[in-house]
């Protein structure tokens, strides 16, 4: 739960981890249930991690905390992450990105790469302020 950043709002519960849920975690905030999902695919260790949107209930800190686990948990333990994200800031660190344009692939690269060659790409980080 510490990777995922959900450990302090847990710990905060009447009854910590054992405390029980609502449906679709209705007594959660969205952040608190994006974390709560991180941590359970922490737990679960799967070959393949599919992320959408992981930290788009979340501030700016907790985003960092977040990405930066994700990123070496998937490295350490050799899974396949694949991240759909809105925010360019969520795929900084990722070694391959995709850049959709129309529902078509515009072009291929790490965020370095991008930078230089893709002007959909430089387009969002620049509407972004990245």
């Amino acid at each position: 739960m510490e990777k995922s950043d959900a450990l302090e709002f847990v710990e905060k519960m009447r009854d910590k981890e054992k405390t029980l849920l609502e449906g679709n975690g209705a007594n959660l905030s969205g952040g608190q249930r994006q974390r709560i999902a991180l941590a359970r695919a922490f737990i679960n260790k799967p070959q393949i991690l599919i992320l959408d949107d992981i930290t788009s209930s979340v501030d700016v800190t907790t985003e960092n905390k977040i990405l930066e686990n994700i990123y070496n948990f998937s490295k350490q333990n050799k899974i396949t992450t694949i991240i759909s994200a809105q925010k360019a800031s969520s795929l900084r660190k990722c070694d391959r990105i995709i850049v959709l344009n129309n529902g078509k692939i515009e072009q291929i690269g790490s965020h370095t790469e991008l930078k230089e060659k893709s002007n959909i790409y430089k387009e969002i980080l620049q509407l972004q302020r990245l």
